[in-house]
Parts: structure tokens; sequence; C-alpha cells
């Protein structure tokens, strides 16, 4: 189960953040901008399981060694049964933890929380809804040089779309630009 896994890693990368012979960072982050493709399976309580596909954009801003703010703006879509549109847009921010590992490889772990609105088109007919979003997640960088690093990120993602619980999972693959 997804879920399962997702509180796992978040549990491993406490421990491992918690670890003494990690290093953390030397000074605060310097600000950040994200561009990412996002898979997003979006798994109702009940009727069926969506896979919605788009991308993440993303800022950061440093507040010390280890703790940040960050903000990001996502869109995915999908076809239902061949003729119905699902978009999905959401507003997230929170605070992240990150941890440095080595000059290359930096883990983090976050906890945002936001609005998120999916709306089902076919034909002349529409319907949305409109819910607040908690998002936990990890993720981990590799920095390619000095400003530029690929990012792999996976957020358990919780909504409440239509009266039902949803618990779902993004996976975000990108680009992270440092000033």
């Amino acid at each position: 189960m997804n879920l399962n896994r997702t509180l796992r890693s978040l549990a491993t990368a406490g421990l491992l953040s918690a670890l003494p012979g990690l290093p953390a960072l030397a000074q605060a982050p310097a600000p950040e901008l994200s561009l990412a493709y996002s898979s997003y399976h979006l798994r109702p309580a009940t009727g069926v399981d969506q896979r919605l596909n788009g991308f993440t954009l993303g800022a950061r801003r440093g507040l010390d060694a280890a703790w940040s703010v960050e903000a990001a703006l996502s869109r995915q879509t999908a076809t239902e049964a061949g003729s119905v549109d699902l978009t999905q847009v959401g507003l997230v921010a929170g605070p992240r933890y990150s941890r440095v590992w080595t000059s290359r490889w930096q883990g983090f772990a976050h906890a945002l929380a936001g609005i998120q609105r999916l709306s089902a088109t076919d034909g002349a007919d529409s319907d949305h809804s409109t819910t607040l979003v908690l998002e936990p997640g990890i993720g981990v960088d590799c920095a390619v040089s000095r400003r530029v690093s690929l990012r792999a990120q996976e957020d358990y993602v919780w909504t409440h779309y239509a009266g039902l619980d949803q618990h779902s999972v993004c996976f975000f693959l990108g680009v992270v630009i440092r000033k």
C-alpha cells in the first residue's frame, strides 16, 4: 500500500536527519524556483481511481540553516471514461526541513496545506468541487551545478471532495534553480 510506504519513508527521513554524523546546511539556503512534472494518483474512498498528469511550479525561501518556507502551484489533467475531462488545480504552502547529506545530495521533508479544486467537464455539463488539502511529503535533490539540481519527490495528499475523503499520492520529477 502506498500510504504505508510513504509513512515509512517519512519516518526514515526523520531518523536520518537526526543522526549526528550527517552535516546540516552551513547557512540559510538561497531562494529557489522549481518546475516539475507531476503524476497524481487520485484515490477516492469509493469509486474509480484516477491518474492525472501535469506540472508543479514551486518557490522556497530559507529561514535558517535547515528550515524554510515553500509554496507550490500545481495543475493536473486527465480524461475519464473517454469523455469526461478532469482538471485539478492546487495551491499549497508550508514549512520544510532540509538536510545536506553530501556536496551533491540533499534530502527534505515538508508539511504543506492549502486549497485544491477538481473540475469535471463532459460536453456542456460541468461540475467542480473545492477542498482544503494537507500534503506531507519527502524528496531528494541531486546537484548538477552550484545553481541547478534535479529533484524527485513524493507527497501523500489528503483531500475531501464531494463529501468523501481521498488519500492520494503525487510523484514529482523536476528541475530546481537556485539564486
